[in-house]
């Protein structure tokens, strides 16, 4: 995989480090060492998967070897708690708890209440939030970012006419 990715342009690499969710700024090296280690946690995190499913595929098989006539009583393994903890770590975005309502009630959905809001309130959320940018931007950035929100700023307490917002009136 290495000499695919240094044979790649640096769109291309990012390209595939925002696919992944992965930064992408740096230099070439970087955004290639980014991208090997990706590629070795995901085959270390395939492996430990396979080893998971070839274990749950070996567990039916020994209990139906057993014969039928004695009694079955699957004895819980010794490290059980450790293996619900490294499940638990490895697959977090699956662990989502299911409400128990029953089926009637999740297939109705909740009303919508729909807010009125009047324009003048309209305005008024729009000015403070323009005044809030212009705030943050003269405490952080330079006089370039102040520049067009007071701009801005102005246009709507003359006009009241926002294009960028989608407000006009």
């Amino acid at each position: 995989m290495a000499s695919s990715y240094s044979s790649s342009t640096v769109v291309q690499l990012k390209e595939l480090l925002k696919s992944r969710g992965l930064p992408m700024n740096g230099v070439k090296a970087d955004l290639i060492a980014r991208l090997e280690e990706s590629d070795k946690i995901d085959a270390e995190l395939d492996e430990q998967e396979e080893k998971e499913h070839t274990d749950d595929e070996k567990k039916p098989e020994t209990v139906e070897s057993a014969p039928s006539t004695a009694p079955v009583v699957a004895a819980p393994p010794q490290n059980a708690a450790t293996t619900l903890i490294e499940q638990a770590e490895q697959k977090p975005k699956e662990s989502v708890a299911t409400p128990t309502k029953p089926a009637s009630q999740e297939a109705k959905p909740k009303p919508v209440e729909k807010k009125i809001v009047s324009l003048d309130q309209l305005k008024d959320e729009a000015l403070n939030m323009l005044k809030k940018k212009i705030a943050r931007a003269e405490r952080f950035g330079s006089e370039a970012d102040v520049k067009p929100l007071k701009t801005m700023l102005n246009r709507i307490q003359k006009f009241w006419c926002v294009s960028r917002l989608g407000y006009c009136s």
